[in-house]
């Protein structure tokens, strides 16, 4: 029996990577012909044989650029023409408007996208107009959209960019779950952590705050940054730690605020690591100060180690934290941010035993595995509702029942 195509397409190769570990392979493994397809990369070597599956160059901008971007179109399309595939599933938004448009060009059955963040969100003047603009053709053109979290949701319809019939969420959120074996308190490698500790001298009479991530304008560092510089100034017993690359293409942070957080002597200004859950079981706290979020991984990673969070109440958050098992700031306020550091570092037993309570309750939610096979079942599903592919033995299946759409898109409020 002929195997049921699925290409998997994201602007850059690092989203197939880091956003869909463990993802292709998985479903290769349950009766998919998977091929992966993004701009060149670093990441492709690792992902296809890491993964084993075929990937497909065609190189897309992530910034606003019409010559390129039509160039880019006519390669998907010619791409997608030539594969046949029957599913076509795009993430990140250029690969979404374009991949969007080529699958239905070439006259795919069945064109998902998934919304995991909004860049329009945190955006004004044109620019703003422009990205609402490709956000709702992308919807068009897509068969079904898929938010990865009911605010997200909630927020899209809200602003009329896509209607109800054609939204959907899986089970509880996410794109991929976190791996619960890998950030797990208990299967750390003692020699790992002890080289780590060792790495930023690590010293028990220190209280360590935490952020992972791209360091830019939207991740809220200026906020964080002038948060913890006024903290520091009153309590020398602190530190950040910073995971994460300084971006030069888009939403960059000004050059003397670079140089601030580099030299600052209560940061440590590490880069990016691949190594998270050991920064997360050393440090006391996780900071996730950002403007705008689709589902965060790290807020899931950070719970499942235990680790209290301090994060900004926005869409995507709060759907995995509130105000009983984790510290929300108001948005873009770092005098907010500021009282719940402090706050987080003078209560620190009550947040610690509040962490503990909700990496229970994620734990069943967004394991890797239970998400992973919540996509399979979708992807049966939207197989089996093809009169062409009816036939095809063991993958009709219809995904897990969660609460009503309405009813859940209906209590998030921010």
């Amino acid at each position: 029996m002929t195997r049921p195509k699925l290409i998997r397409i994201t602007t850059v190769p690092i989203s197939l990577e880091i956003l869909l570990t463990g993802q292709l392979d998985y479903m290769q493994n349950n009766g998919f012909e998977v091929i992966a397809a993004s701009s060149s990369g670093p990441e492709i070597k690792k992902l296809t044989e890491q993964q084993g599956v075929t990937h497909k160059t065609i190189e897309m901008t992530r910034t606003i650029s019409p010559i390129k971007d039509v160039v880019s179109l006519i390669k998907l399309y010619q791409f997608i023409k030539k594969e046949k595939p029957q599913i076509v599933h795009t993430h990140t938004p250029k690969a979404g408007l374009l991949g969007m448009i080529a699958a239905k060009l070439a006259r795919v059955p069945i064109r998902i996208h998934t919304v995991a963040g909004l860049p329009l969100m945190t955006s004004t003047g044109i620019r703003k107009k422009i990205l609402y603009f490709t956000e709702k053709v992308t919807y068009k053109c897509s068969s079904e959209t898929l938010a990865n979290s009911f605010s997200i949701a909630t927020f899209m319809l809200k602003e009329q960019m896509i209607e109800l019939d054609k939204l959907k969420v899986l089970g509880n959120g996410s794109t991929n779950g976190f791996d619960n074996n890998r950030f797990n308190p208990d299967n750390l490698n003692f020699e790992k952590l002890n080289n780590v500790k060792e790495e930023i001298s690590y010293n028990e009479g220190l209280f360590y705050y935490l952020y992972v991530g791209r360091l830019v304008v939207d991740k809220g560092i200026n906020e964080l940054y002038e948060a913890f510089h006024k903290l520091y100034a009153k309590n020398k017993n602190i530190r950040l730690i910073i995971l994460g690359n300084f971006e030069k293409e888009r939403d960059s942070l000004n050059e003397q605020r670079v140089i601030e957080i580099i030299n600052h002597p209560g940061i440590m200004f590490l880069g990016w690591r691949n190594d998270v859950e050991y920064f997360l079981s050393i440090a006391n706290v996780l900071v996730h100060p950002s403007h705008r979020e689709g589902f965060p991984n790290i807020l899931l990673q950070a719970a499942a180690m235990n680790t209290p969070i301090v994060c900004s109440k926005i869409p995507g958050n709060i759907d995995i934290v509130n105000n009983d098992n984790a510290s929300l700031f108001q948005v873009k306020n770092s005098d907010d941010l500021l009282n719940k550091l402090n706050d987080v570092f003078v209560n620190y037993s009550i947040k610690l035993k509040q962490a503990q309570s909700l990496r229970t309750s994620i734990i069943d939610k967004y394991s890797r595995d239970s998400v992973q096979l919540l996509i399979l079942d979708y992807y049966r599903e939207q197989l089996g509702s093809l009169s062409t592919t009816k036939s095809l033995q063991g993958l009709n299946h219809s995904v897990n029942e969660t609460k009503s759409f309405n009813e859940q898109i209906s209590s998030y409020n921010y």
